[in-house]
């Protein structure tokens, strides 16, 4: 360094605290050799900062299937289409999927799939997506479904298996845009209608829906 400056320098901060600086500058950074990995630093040390490393996903240890949404064949019920339910949603959903109340022929359901770690923590959507579980799924609703084999590299899935009844019908958009895990069906005659799913091979629970 020029010694104009270093005068400059201990006039401002003082002998002592340049120092310091210089120590600082000058200190020879660790060289990395095959073999010979540079250490970890000490998180105080400026010139390492610690970086946020995201750790392993926890393995699935239970799925937990629900009837997420479900809404009214337009065509059969015009009437429940109104200003205050533009979508004609279907409100009483626990009691639908308890067995307790049924769902009219024609209307429209969306079966979730929502995974849980061994500790009970839901296993949220960027995890899910990280760890490579994208449209690793299968949803079924009655003999009708919908099994997927994993993403594509740009993220899309890959081939996928659907069955489809006189009974249900699959539709898709539902389930691409959820990597998988949420699926829309058209239950299109009367019947019991058994529902369950998986992901990455877990299965979840079973209910069954009532059509009239």
């Amino acid at each position: 360094m020029n010694q104009a400056i270093i005068e400059q320098l201990i006039k401002l901060f003082g002998p002592a605290i340049l120092k310091l600086i210089m120590d600082q500058v000058n200190k020879p950074k660790p060289i990395a050799t095959p073999g010979n990995p540079v250490p970890k630093p000490e998180q105080s040390d400026d010139n390492f900062p610690d970086d946020s490393i995201p750790a392993p996903l926890a393995p699935i240890a239970r799925v937990v299937a629900k009837l997420g949404r479900a809404a009214y064949s337009k065509q059969r019920f015009p009437e429940e289409f109104t200003h205050e339910n533009p979508f004609g949603l279907i409100r009483n959903l626990n009691e639908i999927e308890a067995g307790a109340a049924n769902i009219p022929y024609g209307s429209k359901a969306w079966i979730d799939l929502t995974p849980y770690d061994k500790n009970g923590k839901e296993i949220l959507r960027d995890a899910f997506i990280g760890a490579g579980l994208s449209y690793k799924t299968e949803h079924h609703v009655g003999d009708a479904s919908i099994k997927g084999d994993g993403a594509l590299p740009d993220g899309t899935p890959k081939p996928y298996e659907t069955v489809d009844t006189e009974n249900v019908g699959n539709g898709i958009s539902a389930w691409e845009s959820s990597v998988g895990c949420l699926h829309q069906v058209k239950l299109h005659t009367e019947g019991s209608r058994e529902c369950y799913g998986k992901l990455d091979g877990v299965e979840s629970n079973h209910f069954t829906i009532k059509v009239s």
